[in-house]
């Protein structure tokens, strides 16, 4: 019931992580008991007009953009498992990404690095064990104090200053095709999301 730009963006991910889905026929077929319903917004306003009953839908997902596709369907995937990093680059408008297992979750603004914190409360559906706030910043002095109030959030695992001139080694082959033809900022939000994670990877090594 997607639009057909979301549902290709969906279809090879739940593929990719063998996650089973049907599309249905007819509205009759829509959901099966148990089942989740992923729909645009424009969709289930058409259900609701049909008087289709979605009762019998475990749950209901709106989704309205690539992103929120990604963000659904991996938020499912890596439930439980974590850690999920955050990257923060910082500059005229302060860029985020949110990446889980190695795969881009979802990326945009916010206005200030306490906004984070709402990053992380949308994630709540992931249950991470472990979620890390990397921010990009060539010099420590230019950090707003805000960063405190993420190492004091009981929701942020670790919070850590990622030098912007060392993030570029980090980003991954097998994203760089992916995130190529994103905005720089964005990139660079991925790349301290990846940093942050290997930091913390080497800093558990090292107890």
């Amino acid at each position: 019931m997607l639009n057909p730009k979301l549902f290709l963006e969906l279809a090879p991910l739940l593929r990719r992580y063998r996650v089973e889905f049907r599309v249905p026929m007819e509205l009759k077929e829509l959901c099966f008991s148990g089942e989740v319903l992923v729909v645009d917004t424009e969709s289930l306003d058409f259900i609701k007009r049909s008087g289709v009953s979605v009762d019998a839908c475990r749950e209901v997902i709106v989704a309205d953009s690539v992103e929120e596709v990604r963000s659904t369907v991996l938020s499912r995937v890596f439930k439980g498992r974590g850690p999920i990093s955050i990257g923060i680059d910082l500059g005229k408008r302060i860029a985020y990404a949110v990446l889980a297992g190695g795969d881009v979750l979802s990326y945009g603004y916010i206005d200030s690095l306490k906004s984070v914190l709402e990053v992380v409360k949308r994630l709540g559906v992931t249950e991470p064990k472990i979620v890390l706030v990397g921010i990009g910043a060539e010099y420590l002095r230019d950090v707003p104090s805000e960063i405190y109030d993420l190492v004091e959030s009981e929701k942020v695992t670790a919070t850590y200053i990622i030098e912007e001139e060392r993030t570029n080694e980090a980003l991954l082959p097998k994203l760089a095709e992916e995130i190529e033809n994103l905005p720089k900022d964005f990139r660079a939000a991925i790349a301290i999301a990846i940093k942050v994670y290997e930091k913390y990877l080497l800093s558990r090594e090292r107890l």
